[in-house]
């Protein structure tokens, strides 16, 4: 059971990572994962300046 979690923190981009920890109350579960992912991937737009 712990390798899957390893599989998944190693996927994950620290930046989504973080953000769904700050966003979900519970952090380890499917929706908060799912969530990190689309964040990763680019779904979201990052908090960050304005170019």
């Amino acid at each position: 059971m712990d390798s899957a979690f390893d599989f998944l923190e190693k996927k994950l981009c620290p930046e989504g990572k973080a953000a769904a920890k700050r966003k979900f109350k519970v952090y380890p579960s499917a929706y908060a994962n799912g969530w990190a992912v689309q964040y990763c991937r680019g779904k979201f737009r990052k908090k960050g300046k304005k170019k």
